[in-house]
C-alpha cells in the first residue's frame, strides 16, 4: 500500500511540476504578456490628443479625437513603421512602396500583406480611401503633389510628415513617439527609443579616450550628380548618424549639393553612400560606390585610396530609415574597425 502510494504522489508531483512549467512557457511566448500597452488607459478615457507636425510651412498642431482606422501612407520606411506598431490592417491605401531589402525580419510578414498601389497617387485617388490619417513625406504634401494638410484637415483627415525637422536622431524618436502618442501606443513607442538609444552609451564607452584630432573623419554622399554630390550634413538626421557613432562628419550643414572640389577639399577618412534618390530607378549601394569612385577627381581622395568607402540601402539610412538597432553599430565598425 506505501509503495502505491508513494507512486501516486510522485505522479502527482509530475503533473503539477509539468502543468507549471507549461505555463511558464506559454506565458513566455504569450505575445500578450510581451505587449508593452497591455497596462495603457483606454481609449475611451485617453483621447482627443494634439500633436504637432511639421511640414515646409512651418508646425501645425492636429487633433485626434480616436485612434485612426483607415491611414494611407507612402514610402517604404513609413510602412515598416506601421507594420512595428501592429497597424498593418488600418492600411487602406499603400503608395511609392517598391523595395524590402532593409526590412526587419520582424515586420517582413506584415509588410508582405499589405497590398501595394502601383499607380501614381493623386487628390482624388487619395480622397475616394476615405482617410482618416495620411503618414507621408514633406515633399508629398507641400502643395504641388498631394496637397498641404490644411487642405486635408478641411477634408476631415489628419497628417503626419516623418522626414521634418529631421535635424539630429532625435526628431525621429520624437516621430516614433508621435505615433504611440496618435494610436495610444505610448509603451510600444518607448520600447523602440529605448532599444535605440541604448546603443549609445556603448558607443561612447568605446570613443571616450579619443580626441577630436584622433576621431574619424566621414562625409555621407550621395552621387549621381554632374558638378558634385549630396551631401548629408551633420545638422540632418542622417547626417547625424556618424557624430552618433562616434565620428566627425565634416559638413556640418544640413542637406545640400558638395561640389567635386569641396568634397576633394574635406578629404574625409571615410565615404557613407546613400544610393541616388533622383534616379527613376534607387540602385544599389554597390552600383553607387562604384559610380563614386568612377569619378576620376576623386582618384586621391584618401576614403578611396585607402579603401574606406562603403554603402547603405537608401531606405536603410536615409532619415535614419526605421532605424534598425545595428545601424549605429554598422557605422561605427565603418569608422573604427576592429
Amino acid at each position: 500500500m506505501k509503495g502505491n502510494q508513494i507512486v501516486a504522489l510522485v505522479l502527482v508531483v509530475l503533473v503539477v511540476v509539468s502543468a507549471g512549467v507549461f505555463f511558464a512557457i506559454n506565458k513566455s511566448n504569450n505575445p500578450i504578456n510581451d505587449d508593452p500597452d497591455r497596462n495603457k488607459v483606454p481609449d475611451s478615457d485617453y483621447y482627443p490628443i494634439t500633436i504637432s507636425t511639421v511640414p515646409t510651412s512651418g508646425p501645425i498642431e492636429q487633433t485626434f479625437y480616436e485612434s485612426p482606422k483607415r491611414i494611407v501612407v507612402m514610402f517604404d520606411s513609413n510602412l515598416e513603421l506601421l507594420c512595428y506598431f501592429g497597424l498593418q490592417d488600418r492600411i487602406v491605401g499603400c503608395f511609392n512602396v517598391q523595395f524590402s531589402k532593409t526590412l526587419s525580419p520582424d515586420n517582413q510578414k506584415a509588410f508582405d500583406s499589405v497590398e501595394k498601389i502601383e499607380e501614381n497617387f493623386s487628390v482624388e485617388r487619395v480622397r475616394s480611401l476615405n482617410p482618416d490619417l495620411i503618414i507621408a513625406w514633406t515633399s508629398t504634401l507641400s502643395g504641388s503633389r498631394l496637397g498641404t494638410i490644411e487642405m486635408w484637415n478641411e477634408f476631415g483627415t489628419n497628417c503626419m510628415i516623418t522626414n521634418r525637422p529631421a535635424e539630429t536622431v532625435d526628431d525621429y524618436l520624437k516621430v516614433l513617439e508621435d505615433v504611440g502618442k496618435v494610436f495610444n501606443m505610448n509603451g510600444t513607442a518607448a520600447k523602440k527609443i529605448a532599444e535605440f538609444t541604448s546603443i549609445y552609451p556603448d558607443v561612447a564607452r568605446k570613443v571616450a579616450g579619443l580626441t577630436e584630432g584622433q576621431k574619424v573623419t566621414a562625409l555621407v554622399l550621395e552621387p549621381g550628380y554632374s558638378t558634385g554630390c549630396y551631401g548629408y550634413g551633420a545638422a540632418f538626421l542622417t547626417g547625424d548618424l556618424v557624430t552618433r557613432a562616434g565620428g566627425i562628419n565634416l559638413f556640418d550643414g544640413g542637406m545640400r549639393t558638395l561640389t567635386f572640389e569641396q568634397i576633394i577639399k574635406y578629404d574625409p577618412d571615410v565615404v557613407i553612400i546613400v544610393p541616388d534618390f533622383s534616379s527613376p530607378i534607387i540602385q544599389t549601394p554597390e552600383y553607387s560606390i562604384a559610380e563614386f569612385k568612377a569619378i576620376p577627381a576623386f582618384a586621391s581622395l584618401s576614403a578611396i585610396t585607402n579603401d574606406r568607402v562603403i554603402g547603405f540601402e537608401f531606405y536603410e539610412i536615409y532619415m535614419g530609415g526605421f532605424l534598425p538597432d545595428d545601424i549605429l553599430d554598422r557605422i561605427f565598425e565603418a569608422l573604427y574597425p576592429s
